[in-house]
């Protein structure tokens, strides 16, 4: 029980930091979204994977994250951003 505790709270404190990063980015400091980027790119191309051909993994991942940064005004963090 413990370790399913202490997971649960690692992964509020992880929803918690993305909030944090996505406040910043909003506020102007728009080199902060690298952050999501890299706590997120691994995820983004496993999914990409299975969906289009390997060719394109790599441009539709970045695709990905270019309308979650134009979008990011709108994130209303009822959410994870990992979602």
């Amino acid at each position: 029980m413990a370790a399913e505790y202490c997971h649960f709270i690692g992964a509020q404190t992880l929803v918690s930091d993305d909030l944090e990063i996505i406040r910043r980015v909003l506020q102007g400091e728009i080199d902060s979204f690298a952050e999501l980027i890299a706590r997120y790119q691994q995820h983004v191309v496993k999914i990409t994977t299975r969906h289009v051909p390997a060719d394109r993994v790599e441009e539709v991942a970045h695709d990905v994250f270019v309308r979650a940064y134009t979008s990011l005004s709108s994130f209303s963090g009822r959410t994870p951003f990992e979602h």
